[in-house]
């Protein structure tokens, strides 16, 4: 008599988001058919005959079940894969972002501009406002591009120069990044 061995090991394992599709069939080990059928047991799944592709998929836990029919009994065995967001990398972090601490307006090519670096692969829209040192808002921009060199608001000062050399607050605002604003001193020397 020849008997048909269905032994089979399960391997469960974690897949990432941005791992690509791979055959379930890579996680069973032992002697069995493979021309059993896949289902899904848990989760919100999607399966393409064997294969499964994490990047459909949400981060959680999903078992499928593989069933082999032998004869008047049928052998089946469940496989667990969850999936995390490990592998992606957040840019555009908090300690991605530079904000200049220091303007120096004489265009020599160094520290002429306020600038806020380190995030333009997230095309964030940066909301940007100065403040002197009484509170009084002397800049404001809903959309800024590292452009501002010191000049002053015309109502702030008196007139559409340069605010006076000293020490001046911002608050950065990355809009829609998940991030709180960003706030500080700037030293600003226009003369």
């Amino acid at each position: 008599a020849v008997e048909v061995g269905n032994y089979i090991d399960v391997v469960d394992t974690a897949r990432c988001t941005l791992d690509p599709e791979f055959d379930l069939f890579d996680l069973l080990s032992g002697d069995f058919e493979t021309d059993g059928v896949w289902s899904i047991i848990a989760g919100d799944a999607t399966l393409n005959g064997s294969y499964f592709d994490p990047g459909l998929h949400q981060v959680g836990n999903y078992t499928f079940g593989y069933a082999i029919p032998n004869g008047p009994c049928q052998t089946e065995v469940e496989v667990n894969i969850a999936i995390d967001d490990d592998c992606v990398v957040l840019l555009c972090g908090e300690d991605d972002v530079v904000i200049s601490k220091t303007v120096t307006a004489n265009g020599d090519g160094f520290n002429d501009f306020f600038t806020i670096t380190g995030i333009e692969v997230c095309d964030f829209e940066i909301e940007v406002q100065i403040f002197n040192r009484w509170g009084a808002e002397i800049y404001k921009s809903n959309n800024y591009n590292n452009d501002w060199s010191g000049l002053s608001h015309n109502s702030s000062v008196g007139n559409s120069g340069n605010v006076p050399t000293g020490t001046y607050y911002y608050i950065v605002h990355l809009k829609d990044s998940g991030l709180a604003p960003f706030t500080g001193p700037i030293y600003i020397a226009t003369n």
